[in-house]
């Protein structure tokens, strides 16, 4: 079931209930021709992000990151086009 998440606009979209179910998702549409992945990029340097999130607030996040840094926008727009190209045919969340 596709959905969108409550709350303010342009927040994240959810394309599935969530990514603990991803793994199903992805082995039952894959015999369709149908990938399924999820991009969870973690803390991006946003203006709405510096706007309604603390400094101190952000520095704890990002403490609990591999890369403690945030992520730019064009990183993840690359992630995500990578995963709508061709060449992520075999990429799949199973």
């Amino acid at each position: 079931m596709l959905r969108r998440s409550l709350g303010a606009p342009s927040q994240r979209y959810q394309g599935c209930s969530g990514a603990p179910h991803l793994p199903v998702f992805a082995a039952e549409s894959a015999r369709y021709g149908v990938t399924c992945n999820v991009v969870e990029p973690g803390l991006v340097a946003t203006e709405r992000i510096d706007e309604q999130v603390d400094e101190s607030w952000q520095r704890r996040l990002l403490a609990n990151t591999a890369l403690q840094r945030r992520g730019r926008p064009e990183e993840v727009a690359a992630v995500v086009g990578f995963l709508c190209s061709p060449a992520a045919s075999l990429v799949t969340g199973a």
